[in-house]
């Protein structure tokens, strides 16, 4: 160990950075609405369904991040179990993935940031001064100590679920709109709506999840720190997210919901607030809202700066992007370009006259929509053909039957989500085509790069695998 970077990173660091990405409370503000009106009000129960799935994925995702010596997240899985080119194509979707998911959330970053601005000081800045301000300080939280914006995420995080847990216990305390109902959690009430955007949005509520082993090489006590922050965030968000939107479909009633969710999304939560807390707290909830978005702004930021750093040092792309800092020992350079590409994504959308939330986040984000399933498919494949040979100790359900049924499950998510891209989008063809072309372009690139690599040097995948016995 003496010649490694000092691994700094405990569960509780790798829990903040999974549940800031989520951003409950900015979650709760600018996405749960969306899916409650374009989805379906039986939101509540995806989130559920979701979180089994991800659950049975986590199985074997904990069993084979035991044999997963490096940083590079998922591809790294996909790569130990399919070979080099696959798993650089996993690599380029998810470069593409995270760098969308993170660019995006400027989009919403600067409309709430904004409109408290406005509502608190009077001050009617343009959206995108947000944008790039957000840009800004996201660059440079980016390239500082890795645990510093753990604890600074983790303060944040307390403060939003203290947040949720107010709002959301004064609506059902009161007894909401027409009193208690569970039908936000009958399935007939979910498959009322559409599924596919349901699904995306609740898949998209647990984004994150899979990226702790990025932070593989940083975290002391690997295997069981990953496995702690995996399962320790799937339950939290499961039980917070199916709270907060049973709650907001109790305050306002199914079909004001929708209504109001498909008017006014960004509305809803603060309308829910005003009528059953009280005005009063509404310009704490609207500051916490962009340190919400801001958080998860950066968490994804940080994943993909790590995911560009493993590329490069794989020589995947050019190795410019590996080099760390000497003094804080994060991925600078892969820190500076995706900074660079937010401020590039803003400038198009000044300059194109778009809409910072509809096109920046909407449409910006969306690739992560059918990214993130996707990688997690392709891990769990990979993990079924790693161990089919030498289980290494490991169960038949972790490595074998957990996998297959998640893999399974989490294809006919993705299978819904492509189907119904349109319905979250709110685009016709060509725009939904050009989305999911983004990452199926992505994935077959990095098949032809790592085809190419493979042919000059193969990879031993000893660099890849680290056996079990130096893991105890």
């Amino acid at each position: 160990m003496s010649n490694q970077e000092p691994r700094r990173l405990n569960a509780a660091h790798l829990l903040f950075f999974v549940i800031a990405a989520a951003a409950p409370l900015g979650f709760s503000v600018g996405t749960i609405p969306l899916a409650l009106g374009r989805g379906s009000t039986g939101y509540a129960l995806a989130v559920v369904v979701t979180a089994v799935v991800l659950g049975i994925f986590a199985v074997g995702y904990v069993a084979m991040s035991r044999h997963i010596s490096r940083r590079g997240g998922l591809y790294e899985f996909v790569t130990a179990g399919l070979g080099r080119s696959m798993g650089t194509g996993a690599a380029f979707m998810a470069a593409v993935t995270y760098a969308c998911a993170a660019t995006g959330a400027v989009g919403v970053l600067a409309v709430l940031a904004g409109n408290f601005a406005l509502d608190t000081f009077g001050l009617d800045a343009p959206w995108w001064v947000w944008a790039l301000l957000g840009a800004v300080v996201m660059g440079i939280l980016g390239v500082l100590n890795v645990e510093l914006n753990a604890r600074l995420l983790g303060v944040v995080i307390t403060i939003e679920v203290a947040i949720l847990l107010i709002v959301c216990t004064s609506v059902l305390v009161q007894g909401g709109a027409g009193g208690l109902t569970l039908d936000p959690f009958k399935p007939a009430v979910l498959f009322d709506g559409s599924v596919g955007t349901t699904f995306a949005l609740a898949i998209v509520a647990f984004a994150g999840f899979e990226a702790t082993v990025i932070y593989s090489s940083e975290t002391r006590d690997r295997a069981r720190t990953i496995r702690r922050a995996a399962i320790g965030a799937l339950v939290l968000m499961s039980v917070l997210y199916a709270y907060v939107s049973w709650a907001i479909v109790v305050a306002l009633g199914s079909s004001a919901t929708v209504e109001m969710a498909n008017a006014n999304p960004v509305g809803v939560f603060f309308a829910v607030t005003d009528r059953y807390v009280g005005s009063g707290m509404r310009h704490f909830v609207e500051l916490m809202v962009v340190f919400s978005w801001f958080a998860s702004v950066l968490a994804f930021h940080n994943a993909t700066a790590r995911y560009l750093a493993a590329m490069g040092n794989d020589g995947l792309i050019p190795r410019w992007f590996a080099v760390l800092s000497t003094r804080t020992r994060a991925p600078w350079r892969s820190s500076v370009a995706h900074t660079a590409l937010t401020i590039g994504a803003v400038l198009v959308t000044i300059a194109l006259g778009a809409d910072p939330f509809l096109d920046l986040f909407v449409l910006g984000s969306s690739p992560a929509l059918i990214g993130i399933p996707a990688l997690e498919i392709a891990a769990s494949v990979a993990i079924v053909v790693f161990f089919a040979k030498d289980r290494r100790g490991h169960g038949v359900w972790e490595v074998l039957v957990a996998p297959t049924v998640a893999a399974t499950l989490l294809a006919v998510f993705l299978w819904q989500i492509v189907d119904q891209l349109d319905l979250f989008t709110g685009r016709g063809g060509r725009v939904n085509a050009i989305i999911i072309g983004s990452v199926a372009g992505a994935f077959v690139l990095g098949l032809i790069r790592g085809a190419y690599l493979d042919r000059r040097a193969p990879r031993d995948l000893a660099t890849v695998v680290t056996p079990v016995d130096d893991l105890v």
